[in-house]
């Protein structure tokens, strides 16, 4: 690790830091310091404990937060792991940039993980990178507005977050479902944060939730040259890939399926669409019958619907349309459902957007064969 610390000295920090940290709750064991000597090492060691223990691969603060430290900002990253300990890398600056200590943290990110990592898809990521012999990974998803991106080190873990618009190459590799392999990413919409990790090449595929939706795309990045065979090979695994998405997103998400019948649980739904009432009408002819109504945590609602609830229930059964008020909406679904929901603090008509979205791309949804329980 001295030759690590060397070398970030001499690129422009301060000051350097290695510790090796054990996972027993002994204090951390500096391993090798390059630098100016500003910087607290006690102060570094504090940070470098509590960032191994946190799983994420890089932690950054101001210095100011912790004991007997100059006015610096200080940043952790993972260096290495082994059975029973973390190598962490402490950098110290009074002018440190967080784009350079993600790219230190990219760098520097061991490729397997022992210990838990931030993000929902940490281990798909991990595998990935362990494939394709890639130091980056970027998992896009359409979004409320655009695309969320999710970049992944190594490791596996969640290094940052960040929206994108729709027209990137995230977008045109979603929305067509092919596969680029890009070179001179700085010179591409959307690819320019891995440029600016140190990233030469990427590999960019579409992909669906394995039932034919367009839900996003995958991307794996390197500091040297891909496999000119891996775009392809991404491709070919598109559907898999995706629904494996979903399915780890659903968990956290609470993303209401389908069981092997074709049936919605109305209650995991309507905590999906986490307004303070909603309500499932079933339409027979001009009859509107209430179905079910919920809570905003799902749980079943007795109070009866009240006149503003039914006029907009009817309006949106008899025009065939989404009908929108200031706290309320209700729409129709399919030939003989409506659905309703009412929160003055939220749109109603997004969150039942968003849950329905979500119920479409499940991978277990097979569309037109769904019924609510």
């Amino acid at each position: 690790m001295r030759a690590v610390c060397t070398a970030l000295y001499l690129s422009g920090f301060a000051d350097v830091l290695a510790f090796r940290v054990p996972v027993d709750g002994y204090p951390p064991e500096l391993l090798a310091h390059a630098g100016d000597g500003e910087v607290s090492v006690d102060a570094a060691a504090t940070l470098a404990e509590g960032a191994a223990h946190g799983g994420r691969p890089m932690v950054m603060i101001d210095g100011s937060t912790l004991p007997e430290a100059p006015l610096h900002q200080l940043a952790a990253v993972v260096a290495g792991e082994g059975a029973d300990h973390r190598t962490m890398v402490v950098l110290s600056d009074p002018h440190l940039a967080r784009r350079e200590v993600e790219s230190v943290a990219a760098w520097l990110s061991p490729p397997t993980t022992r210990f838990a990592a931030e993000g929902v898809c940490n281990v798909l990521a991990c595998e990935l990178a362990a494939e394709y012999s890639a130091d980056a990974i970027v998992i896009a998803l359409f979004a409320e507005s655009g695309m969320l991106l999710n970049l992944h080190v190594r490791s596996g873990g969640l290094l940052r977050s960040w929206r994108l618009p729709i027209d990137t190459v995230w977008g045109e590799a979603a929305r067509h479902e092919a596969a680029f392999m890009l070179g001179e990413l700085h010179m591409h919409p959307g690819a320019e944060s891995l440029a600016s990790l140190g990233m030469k090449t990427a590999s960019i595929v579409g992909i669906t939730n394995g039932r034919g939706t367009t839900v996003g795309a995958i991307g794996i990045a390197s500091r040297g040259q891909l496999d000119m065979d891996s775009p392809r090979a991404l491709l070919a695994r598109a559907g898999a890939l995706g629904a494996r998405v979903m399915e780890l997103h659903g968990a956290r998400l609470r993303v209401p399926e389908t069981d092997d019948a074709g049936m919605v649980e109305l209650r995991a739904f309507a905590a999906r669409v986490a307004c303070r009432r909603f309500a499932m009408y079933s339409v027979t002819g001009n009859v509107l019958r209430l179905a079910s109504a919920h809570a905003e945590d799902g749980s079943i609602l007795v109070a009866p619907p009240d006149p503003y609830e039914e006029q907009l229930v009817c309006w949106a059964a008899e025009k065939g349309i989404a009908i929108v008020a200031e706290d309320a909406a209700a729409v129709l679904v399919g030939e003989d459902t409506v659905l309703y929901a009412q929160d003055p603090h939220k749109r109603p008509i997004d969150c039942l957007r968003r849950a329905l979205v979500a119920l479409r791309d499940s991978p277990y949804f097979d569309e037109g064969d769904a019924r609510a329980a």
